[in-house]
Parts: structure tokens; sequence; C-alpha cells
């Protein structure tokens, strides 16, 4: 099945490059936006019923660690990305704002596929990591906007942040599966499980084809640091939860879906929020080529099966998991330490760059 949903997501890229070479306008469907609305709302729903069904079977505690170290490894994840960013690129301070905040949120998507993947290798999908996904969306983008209210009203984008729809609906379906899950399983799990989860994930994922191929397009010559960092960041921070969770000694598939979600990148409520306070609309528009023309095909075609594999090694609880768990550790910390050299962030040096040249429109 995980094939399947692979190949549709594909097909939508293609469909979309192919149509834009005919010279034919692939402007959405009213029907289409309806469908691909509605299955996103289906997809949030089951994945909030499922975790707080879980947390009230298990109780708020079972969450806790875990849900600190999703906040404190999404901010670390926003401080890393935003300085190896104003260290080896030219891009606006806007520009590295938007990027990181759209690199420490998390993809709903990626998480729907990944769980189809783990499921279908025999790896069980722990419910709890709904909650993560929740707790993981916010910190990256609270930072970004703090950082943004150093030269201007980021207020906007606290009010789009509180008021999300993906938020409320997951928020409130995890309150939902809390207090009602259990007694009410058998009436709503039919409805969000096994064929019709699977149909709806594969029209999802289809339409994120259509939306990815519009910005594959976008990607020429002068879009190297976006194709770079696109494939560095999930790399990077897929490594740096891979290392922190095993070491922290969490099951494999709990440190599976960990480094998924650390080196996904939000395509919907950090564009959302960075839209409605950044004055210059390049920086949101690059961060997204950057987050579904070449992050979101990276890990739905290469990075979800990478990760499963890394994880599995790292949990073997051998002698030589650990070291390989503290060796990715340290080279995430040199990579750091480089960036934060006194000819990078801490010299002061002030980085601009032409909006139209990266990604305007």
């Amino acid at each position: 099945m995980s094939t399947i949903l692979i190949a549709v997501f594909v097909a939508g890229i293609a469909l979309t490059i192919i149509l834009s070479r005919m010279g034919r306008s692939d402007e959405i469907a009213r029907w289409r936006f309806l469908a691909y609305k509605a299955c996103s709302i289906y997809l949030l729903i089951s994945i909030g019923l499922e975790g707080g069904t879980k947390v009230g079977e298990q109780g708020l505690m079972a969450v806790l660690d875990t849900g600190i170290i999703s906040i404190v490894v999404s901010t670390i994840i926003f401080f890393i990305a935003y300085t190896l960013l104003t260290r080896f690129t030219q891009f606006s301070d806007q520009t590295r704002i938007s990027w990181a905040a759209h690199q420490g949120s998390v993809s709903v998507g990626t998480y729907a596929a990944a769980i189809a993947i783990f499921t279908e290798s025999g790896i069980a999908v722990n419910p709890l990591s709904a909650a993560w996904l929740v707790l993981m969306e916010v910190p990256a983008i609270i930072v970004g906007l703090i950082f943004l209210s150093r030269t201007g009203n980021s207020s906007g984008g606290f009010k789009k942040l509180l008021f999300d729809r993906s938020i409320l609906i997951m928020t409130g379906m995890l309150i939902v599966g809390y207090f009602f899950g259990s007694a009410t399983k058998d009436f709503w799990q039919p409805i969000f499980d096994g064929t019709a989860f699977y149909v709806v994930l594969s029209f999802f994922l289809f339409e994120m084809g259509r939306k990815a191929g519009k910005y594959i397009k976008k990607l020429g010559q002068d879009s190297l640091p976006i194709i770079g960092f696109g494939l560095v960041f999930p790399l990077l921070f897929g490594s740096l939860g891979l290392a922190i969770c095993a070491l922290y000694g969490l099951p494999m598939n709990d440190v599976a879906m960990f480094g998924v979600l650390f080196a996904s990148a939000s395509y919907v409520l950090a564009t959302a929020v960075m839209e409605s306070v950044c004055s210059e609309k390049a920086a949101v528009a690059l961060s997204l080529t950057a987050s579904l023309g070449v992050t979101l095909p990276f890990n739905l075609l290469v990075g979800i099966r990478l990760y499963q594999w890394v994880a599995v090694h790292l949990t073997a609880e051998t002698e030589a998991s650990t070291y390989i768990s503290f060796a990715m550790l340290g080279i995430v910390a040199l990579i750091t330490f480089i960036a934060f050299s006194p000819f990078g962030l801490l010299g002061g040096v002030e980085r601009t760059v032409n909006a139209e040249a990266n990604g305007g429109d």
C-alpha cells in the first residue's frame, strides 16, 4: 500500500509538470479544492482521536517526557536552521526566520504517510505521536514571531496561530479522544481506520504532489541553496531527533517516528502565520518552495524509510549503536559550532538578498 501512496504522490508531481510543459493551466477545480480540504480535516480528526484516546487510556504523564522532547528539540531546530542560513547564505533576515520556522514545525502529510509506511512494515505506530505532532507544530513558529517582532508587529501572526484551523481541530480531537475516545471507539474507529483512511490519504497525497510540482517548477540554476538546504535540513534534524530519542531509551517505533517528525517541514501552518507578518512576499515563497518542492518529496520518497532503517540500528542495544548515536549528535554540534564561528552569526554580518532573484513573484 505504501508503494501506491508514493506512486500517487509522484503522479501528482508529474502531472503538474507535464501540464506546465504543454502550456495548460493547472488551476484547481472548486470540487477538488473542497475535496482536498475535506481529506485534510478527515486526517486531522482521525489522528487526533487516536492520539487523544491513547492519552486517556495511559494518562497525561505518559506523554510528559516525550512532549518535553518535542517542544525543546523543535525550538533548537529553529535556532540551528536560522544560524546555518545566516552563516552560509545571503538570504534576507525575514527569509531566514520564515524558513527556520517552517523547518522547526512539522508536516501532517509526512506524518500520515509515515503511519502507512510503518504499519505496512510491521512497525506499531504509537498513537501518542499525535500529541507530539501538535506540540511540535507551534514552538518554532512562536520563536520566529518573536524574532520578527524586533523589526515590526507580529501580533497578527500570534492571532493567526491561535485560531488556525488545523491546530483547533487536532487539539479539539485530542481533548474529545481523551475524555470520550475509549467509550465511543467502536463507533468512530471503523470510519477512521483501514481502507477508508488509505483512500483518503491517497487523494490527499495526490493533491500534495500537484502542489509540490508547482514549487518544483520554480527551482532553477539560481536555486542551489534552496535545493541544498532543503535536502540537508531533513537529514540533519532527522539525525538529531533519532540520536536524542535513541539515547533517551525510547523504543524503535517511537525513535523512527520522532526522526520523521523532526525531519519534516511545515507547509500549512507556518506558511499561513508567516504570510500574515512578513512584509517580504518572497521570504515566505522561498520557504514554501523549500518545504514543498524539496523537503516533502525527499522525505516521502527516501527519508521515511531511511529514518526507519537508522532507528532499527540505533536501538539495537549494542555498544556500537550508542557510539553511532553520539557521533550523530557530534556531527550536528560541529556543524552548528562552525556556523556560530566569528565569521558567521556572532560576527554581525548583515546579509541581504534581492527578493525577485530568490523566489519573488
